[in-house]
């Protein structure tokens, strides 16, 4: 009697997790989403309200071509940061990273958008939101915003953090699994 009563806690320590996992492979699906930033009305002091939800709408910048868009404020950008930033955005198709700028000098290869200096505090404040979404000690040049296909914010990221790096590898996939769907 013992026997048999310790074969069946056995069996069914095996059998049950088993069958659970069968299940759970066969019914179950796991999907993420990534939020959708500014969706209901936000104001700003010293900005001008817009209609929710938020749209990024930057002259010269056309979002709809790619799946999804890093924009990155910054006259001088680090190499290694804009490095680091390429090789994820050519890791997937359909990216791209545009440095948005005021300072016309060592501007080369990179995709590069020029505005005055009001402008470009405007675009950070009024339209990327960078003072809401970030603490005060980090600087301008490490902060990144994922901008989607529909000019919609979906990410905020500090490059300066290894971290935040691994995050943003993982949200773009995400997002290009949100597009197949």
């Amino acid at each position: 009697m013992k026997q048999s009563f310790k074969i069946a806690i056995l069996v069914l320590t095996l059998v049950v997790p088993a069958l659970v996992y069968v299940f759970l492979k066969s019914f179950g699906e796991n999907r993420y989403a990534l939020p959708f930033f500014y969706q209901d009305e936000i104001a700003v002091a010293g900005c001008a309200d817009f209609t929710s939800p938020h749209s990024v709408d930057l002259a010269g910048v056309d979002f709809a071509d790619r799946q999804f868009t890093f924009l990155l404020i910054s006259d001088k950008p680090e190499a290694d940061k804009v490095k680091a930033l390429n090789r994820i955005v050519t890791k997937f198709d359909g990216g791209r990273l545009v440095i948005l700028r005021s300072d016309t000098s060592d501007v080369h290869e990179l995709d590069t958008r020029l505005f005055s200096r009001e402008k470009l505090d405007s675009i950070a404040s009024c339209i990327l939101f960078l003072e809401q979404n970030f603490d005060s000690d980090v600087q301008m040049e490490d902060r990144i915003v994922l901008v989607d296909r529909n000019h919609h914010i979906r990410g905020y990221y500090n490059i300066d953090e290894f971290d935040e790096l691994e995050r943003v590898d993982v949200e773009i996939k995400i997002l290009l699994q949100e597009y197949s769907y």
